[in-house]
């Protein structure tokens, strides 16, 4: 049976901030994907009144979910972007030149790459079964301002749509709630 690698999150390593632990984490499979070599930023948003030293087990183990499944995590969100794609470049109507320089056709996620840059992962204040909600935003060549987030309950698509779909608790909320019934 293959061991478990867990990761501890060393507090040092964050900045405080009135609700939630800044740091950065390193997602080597997402850095050979989009041929980076960065880590990226990580907020862990904490529940009003916990103390920043007692983080609950629901933050390491998605801390520990993110290193361990990266991979399917990647390809979730970019299988999902790929369905959505067409959709939304028709709701971004670009003309064909636009088109082209922004949110050009693509057939498979390896087409991403050049289009996206991930930039802030969430480990949210909402869990279910020990598990937190995790949050993904990327900038993206196709709208500047608003960037494309991802919502994500382990490697299951929640939302994507613009930043904030990666960081508003009431989407995991929503969606914890939906699948309580």
């Amino acid at each position: 049976m293959e061991e478990i690698n867990s990761k501890t999150i060393h507090l040092e390593d964050f900045d405080i901030d009135e609700d939630f632990l800044e740091g950065e984490i390193l997602l080597n499979e997402w850095n050979a994907f989009f041929n980076k070599e960065n880590a990226i930023c990580l907020s862990i948003m904490l529940e009003e009144n916990i103390n920043f030293e007692d983080l609950l087990p629901e933050h390491l183990n998605g801390y520990n979910y993110i290193h361990q499944n990266q991979t399917n995590m990647l390809h979730a969100i970019l299988n999902e972007l790929l369905n959505q794609y067409p959709n939304m470049q028709a709701q971004y109507g670009y003309d064909e030149d636009e088109k082209n320089e922004y949110m050009p056709d693509v057939s498979r996620i390896q087409d991403f790459a050049s289009l996206l840059s991930p930039l802030t992962m969430y480990i949210l204040d909402v869990s279910k079964d020990d598990h937190p909600y995790i949050g993904c935003i990327f900038s993206c060549t196709w709208d500047d301002e608003h960037a494309f987030g991802a919502m994500l309950y382990k490697d299951r698509i929640v939302e994507i749509g613009g930043a904030d779909t990666a960081f508003l608790s009431w989407i995991a909320q929503n969606d914890l709630e939906k699948h309580e019934q």
